[in-house]
Protein backbone atom coordinates (compact mmCIF):
# COMPACT_ATOMS: atom_id res chain seq x y z
CA UNK A 1 0.00 0.00 0.00
CA UNK A 2 2.88 2.37 0.80
CA UNK A 3 4.62 1.77 -2.52
CA UNK A 4 1.33 2.24 -4.36
CA UNK A 5 0.71 5.55 -2.62
CA UNK A 6 4.25 6.69 -3.45
CA UNK A 7 3.64 5.81 -7.12
CA UNK A 8 0.42 7.86 -7.05
CA UNK A 9 2.38 10.76 -5.55
CA UNK A 10 4.95 10.60 -8.35
CA UNK A 11 7.74 9.90 -5.86
CA UNK A 12 8.81 6.62 -7.47
CA UNK A 13 8.21 4.27 -10.37
CA UNK A 14 8.73 0.52 -10.35
CA UNK A 15 12.46 0.78 -11.09
CA UNK A 16 13.36 3.81 -8.99
CA UNK A 17 16.58 3.53 -7.01
CA UNK A 18 16.27 2.77 -3.30
CA UNK A 19 19.17 2.00 -0.98
CA UNK A 20 19.07 -1.01 1.32
CA UNK A 21 21.85 -0.13 3.75
CA UNK A 22 22.06 0.85 7.43
CA UNK A 23 20.32 4.18 7.94
CA UNK A 24 19.15 6.17 10.96
CA UNK A 25 15.88 8.07 11.05
CA UNK A 26 16.33 10.19 14.15
CA UNK A 27 16.68 7.67 16.97
CA UNK A 28 15.12 4.89 14.86
CA UNK A 29 17.54 2.50 13.15
CA UNK A 30 15.65 -0.31 11.41
CA UNK A 31 17.27 -3.55 10.28
CA UNK A 32 16.09 -6.21 7.86
CA UNK A 33 14.45 -9.46 8.95
CA UNK A 34 17.49 -11.05 7.37
CA UNK A 35 20.47 -9.29 9.01
CA UNK A 36 22.18 -8.66 5.66
CA UNK A 37 21.69 -5.69 3.33
CA UNK A 38 21.36 -5.60 -0.45
CA UNK A 39 22.71 -2.16 -1.35
CA UNK A 40 21.08 -0.41 -4.34
CA UNK A 41 17.72 -1.97 -5.30
CA UNK A 42 14.72 -1.08 -7.40
CA UNK A 43 11.29 -0.38 -5.94
CA UNK A 44 10.06 -3.71 -7.31
CA UNK A 45 12.95 -5.61 -5.68
CA UNK A 46 12.49 -3.83 -2.34
CA UNK A 47 8.79 -4.71 -2.31
CA UNK A 48 9.17 -8.34 -3.35
CA UNK A 49 12.05 -8.95 -0.93
CA UNK A 50 10.29 -7.17 1.98
CA UNK A 51 13.31 -4.95 2.61
CA UNK A 52 12.77 -2.88 5.73
CA UNK A 53 15.08 0.11 5.35
CA UNK A 54 13.78 1.19 1.90
CA UNK A 55 10.20 0.95 3.20
CA UNK A 56 10.96 3.12 6.22
CA UNK A 57 12.82 5.61 4.00
CA UNK A 58 9.80 5.85 1.70
CA UNK A 59 7.34 6.21 4.59
CA UNK A 60 9.51 9.02 5.96
CA UNK A 61 8.92 10.87 2.67
CA UNK A 62 5.18 10.06 2.37
CA UNK A 63 4.49 10.82 6.04
CA UNK A 64 3.23 8.33 8.67
CA UNK A 65 0.14 10.37 9.58
CA UNK A 66 -0.95 10.72 5.96
CA UNK A 67 -0.31 7.03 5.29
CA UNK A 68 -2.37 5.95 8.32
CA UNK A 69 -5.18 8.30 7.31
CA UNK A 70 -5.27 6.86 3.76
CA UNK A 71 -5.49 3.31 5.12
CA UNK A 72 -8.22 4.31 7.60
CA UNK A 73 -10.23 5.93 4.81
CA UNK A 74 -10.10 2.61 2.94
CA UNK A 75 -11.33 0.71 6.03
CA UNK A 76 -7.96 -0.50 7.33
CA UNK A 77 -7.83 1.07 10.79
CA UNK A 78 -4.47 0.46 12.48
CA UNK A 79 -4.32 -0.36 16.18
CA UNK A 80 -1.44 1.57 17.71
CA UNK A 81 -0.19 1.19 21.29
CA UNK A 82 -2.06 3.34 23.78
CA UNK A 83 -1.04 6.98 23.43
CA UNK A 84 1.11 6.36 20.33
CA UNK A 85 0.88 8.38 17.13
CA UNK A 86 1.56 7.04 13.62
CA UNK A 87 5.32 6.66 13.24
CA UNK A 88 7.91 5.04 11.00
CA UNK A 89 7.77 1.65 12.77
CA UNK A 90 4.18 1.08 11.60
CA UNK A 91 5.30 -0.03 8.12
CA UNK A 92 7.36 -2.84 9.72
CA UNK A 93 4.54 -4.14 11.90
CA UNK A 94 4.64 -1.70 14.80
CA UNK A 95 0.85 -1.70 14.80
CA UNK A 96 -2.00 -4.19 14.89
CA UNK A 97 -4.72 -4.94 12.38
CA UNK A 98 -7.52 -7.41 11.75
CA UNK A 99 -7.31 -10.12 9.13
CA UNK A 100 -10.62 -9.19 7.52
CA UNK A 101 -9.65 -5.50 7.28
CA UNK A 102 -6.33 -6.44 5.69
CA UNK A 103 -8.07 -8.70 3.17
CA UNK A 104 -10.59 -5.96 2.37
CA UNK A 105 -7.78 -3.51 1.64
CA UNK A 106 -5.73 -6.05 -0.35
CA UNK A 107 -8.75 -6.50 -2.60
CA UNK A 108 -7.92 -3.09 -4.08
CA UNK A 109 -5.00 -4.56 -6.04
CA UNK A 110 -7.41 -6.57 -8.22
CA UNK A 111 -10.33 -4.13 -8.25
CA UNK A 112 -8.88 -0.95 -9.73
CA UNK A 113 -7.72 0.46 -6.40
CA UNK A 114 -11.03 0.05 -4.54
CA UNK A 115 -10.83 -1.59 -1.12
CA UNK A 116 -13.91 -3.40 0.17
CA UNK A 117 -15.54 -4.51 3.39
CA UNK A 118 -15.73 -8.28 3.85
CA UNK A 119 -19.35 -9.44 3.56
CA UNK A 120 -20.62 -12.56 5.32
CA UNK A 121 -24.04 -12.67 3.63
CA UNK A 122 -24.87 -12.31 -0.08
CA UNK A 123 -27.48 -9.64 0.68
CA UNK A 124 -25.12 -7.51 2.79
CA UNK A 125 -24.49 -4.08 1.21
CA UNK A 126 -21.35 -3.73 -0.85
CA UNK A 127 -19.01 -1.08 0.56
CA UNK A 128 -16.05 0.14 -1.51
CA UNK A 129 -13.56 2.92 -0.79
CA UNK A 130 -10.69 4.32 -2.81
CA UNK A 131 -7.25 3.21 -1.61
CA UNK A 132 -5.09 3.61 -4.73
CA UNK A 133 -5.56 4.79 -8.28
CA UNK A 134 -6.39 2.00 -10.75
CA UNK A 135 -2.97 2.50 -12.34
CA UNK A 136 -0.96 2.26 -9.10
CA UNK A 137 -2.98 -0.80 -8.06
CA UNK A 138 -2.16 -2.45 -11.42
CA UNK A 139 1.57 -1.72 -11.05
CA UNK A 140 1.76 -3.10 -7.50
CA UNK A 141 -0.21 -6.21 -8.49
CA UNK A 142 2.06 -6.76 -11.48
CA UNK A 143 5.16 -6.51 -9.26
CA UNK A 144 3.73 -9.01 -6.77
CA UNK A 145 2.53 -11.41 -9.47
CA UNK A 146 6.09 -11.58 -10.79
CA UNK A 147 7.05 -13.33 -7.54
CA UNK A 148 5.89 -16.57 -9.13
CA UNK A 149 5.38 -19.46 -6.73
CA UNK A 150 8.20 -20.58 -4.43
CA UNK A 151 9.96 -23.67 -5.74
CA UNK A 152 8.25 -23.49 -9.12
CA UNK A 153 9.56 -22.33 -12.47
CA UNK A 154 7.14 -21.53 -15.27
CA UNK A 155 9.53 -23.01 -17.84
CA UNK A 156 9.86 -26.29 -15.92
CA UNK A 157 6.29 -27.03 -14.81
CA UNK A 158 2.90 -27.00 -16.48
CA UNK A 159 1.38 -23.95 -14.80
CA UNK A 160 -1.14 -23.11 -17.49
CA UNK A 161 -4.16 -24.02 -15.38
CA UNK A 162 -3.17 -22.14 -12.25
CA UNK A 163 -4.29 -18.55 -11.67
CA UNK A 164 -1.81 -15.70 -11.38
CA UNK A 165 -1.48 -14.67 -7.73
CA UNK A 166 -0.18 -11.37 -6.38
CA UNK A 167 1.04 -12.48 -2.96
CA UNK A 168 2.84 -11.05 0.03
CA UNK A 169 3.89 -12.57 3.35
CA UNK A 170 4.77 -11.18 6.74
CA UNK A 171 6.13 -12.37 10.08
CA UNK A 172 5.60 -10.32 13.21
CA UNK A 173 8.13 -9.53 15.91
CA UNK A 174 8.81 -12.53 18.12
CA UNK A 175 7.18 -15.00 15.68
CA UNK A 176 3.71 -14.25 17.06
CA UNK A 177 1.98 -13.98 13.68
CA UNK A 178 2.54 -15.49 10.26
CA UNK A 179 0.66 -13.81 7.43
CA UNK A 180 0.04 -14.47 3.76
CA UNK A 181 -2.18 -12.37 1.50
CA UNK A 182 -2.91 -13.20 -2.10
CA UNK A 183 -5.18 -11.93 -4.84
CA UNK A 184 -6.30 -13.32 -8.19
CA UNK A 185 -8.60 -11.84 -10.81
CA UNK A 186 -11.62 -13.20 -8.88
CA UNK A 187 -10.58 -13.85 -5.28
CA UNK A 188 -8.67 -12.27 -2.42
CA UNK A 189 -7.42 -14.67 0.24
CA UNK A 190 -5.82 -13.97 3.60
CA UNK A 191 -4.21 -16.49 5.96
CA UNK A 192 -3.13 -15.83 9.54
CA UNK A 193 -1.36 -18.46 11.64
CA UNK A 194 -0.66 -17.91 15.32
CA UNK A 195 -1.85 -18.57 18.85
CA UNK A 196 -4.95 -16.83 20.23
CA UNK A 197 -3.07 -15.66 23.34
CA UNK A 198 -0.27 -14.12 21.26
CA UNK A 199 2.52 -16.32 22.58
CA UNK A 200 5.40 -16.92 20.14
CA UNK A 201 5.83 -19.85 17.80
CA UNK A 202 9.61 -19.76 17.17
CA UNK A 203 10.55 -20.52 13.60
CA UNK A 204 7.09 -19.67 12.26
CA UNK A 205 7.46 -17.55 9.13
CA UNK A 206 4.74 -16.23 6.84
CA UNK A 207 6.52 -17.71 3.82
CA UNK A 208 6.87 -21.14 5.44
CA UNK A 209 3.71 -21.49 7.52
CA UNK A 210 0.99 -19.34 5.95
CA UNK A 211 1.95 -19.16 2.27
CA UNK A 212 1.49 -22.89 1.49
CA UNK A 213 -2.01 -22.66 2.99
CA UNK A 214 -2.73 -19.62 0.84
CA UNK A 215 -1.87 -21.47 -2.36
CA UNK A 216 -3.90 -24.50 -1.28
CA UNK A 217 -6.94 -22.27 -0.83
CA UNK A 218 -6.40 -20.40 -4.10
CA UNK A 219 -5.97 -23.64 -6.08
CA UNK A 220 -9.14 -25.12 -4.56
CA UNK A 221 -11.38 -22.25 -5.72
CA UNK A 222 -13.40 -22.35 -8.96
CA UNK A 223 -11.56 -20.79 -11.87
CA UNK A 224 -11.96 -19.71 -15.48
CA UNK A 225 -9.59 -18.98 -18.30
CA UNK A 226 -9.49 -15.25 -17.52
CA UNK A 227 -8.03 -16.01 -14.07
CA UNK A 228 -4.86 -17.35 -15.69
CA UNK A 229 -4.36 -14.72 -18.41
CA UNK A 230 -2.29 -11.63 -17.82
CA UNK A 231 -4.47 -8.54 -17.74
CA UNK A 232 -3.79 -5.64 -20.07
CA UNK A 233 -1.87 -2.56 -18.99
CA UNK A 234 -4.04 0.51 -18.22
CA UNK A 235 -3.83 3.30 -20.77
CA UNK A 236 -2.17 5.65 -18.27
CA UNK A 237 0.60 3.18 -17.38
CA UNK A 238 3.65 3.17 -19.63
CA UNK A 239 6.63 0.84 -19.83
CA UNK A 240 9.79 2.93 -20.24
CA UNK A 241 13.44 1.90 -20.45
CA UNK A 242 15.45 3.74 -17.83
CA UNK A 243 19.18 3.99 -17.29
CA UNK A 244 20.15 2.40 -13.99
CA UNK A 245 20.70 3.75 -11.40
CA UNK A 246 19.74 7.30 -12.47
CA UNK A 247 16.13 6.33 -13.26
CA UNK A 248 15.96 8.53 -16.36
CA UNK A 249 15.71 7.51 -20.03
CA UNK A 250 19.03 6.82 -21.79
CA UNK A 251 20.40 9.77 -23.76
CA UNK A 252 20.16 8.88 -27.48
CA UNK A 253 23.08 11.21 -28.12
CA UNK A 254 25.34 9.36 -25.69
CA UNK A 255 24.26 5.70 -25.52
CA UNK A 256 27.65 4.62 -24.20
CA UNK A 257 26.97 6.42 -20.92
CA UNK A 258 24.21 3.96 -20.00
CA UNK A 259 25.76 0.66 -18.96
CA UNK A 260 22.58 -0.95 -17.57
CA UNK A 261 18.90 -0.47 -18.36
CA UNK A 262 15.72 -1.51 -16.56
CA UNK A 263 12.13 -1.61 -17.73
CA UNK A 264 10.00 0.61 -15.51
CA UNK A 265 6.23 0.77 -15.06
CA UNK A 266 5.47 4.48 -14.85
CA UNK A 267 2.31 6.41 -14.09
CA UNK A 268 1.59 8.78 -16.98
CA UNK A 269 5.26 8.52 -17.95
CA UNK A 270 6.38 10.29 -14.76
CA UNK A 271 10.06 9.70 -14.02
Amino acid sequence: FLYGLAIDDGLVHSASLLVDAPQSFGDYRPANFDPTFNGPVTVAEALRLSLNVPAVDLLDRVGPERFAARLAHAGLVLQLPRGAQPNLSMVLGGTGTRLEDLVGAYRALNHEGLAGTVRYRPDAPRQERRLLSPEAAWIIREILEQHGRPGQRDDAFDTGGRPRVAWKTGTSYGFRDAWALGGTARYTVGVWVGRPDGTPLPGQYGAITALPLLFEVVDSLPRRGADVARRGMPANVRMIDICWPLGLPPDPAAPSLCHETHEAFTLAGTL
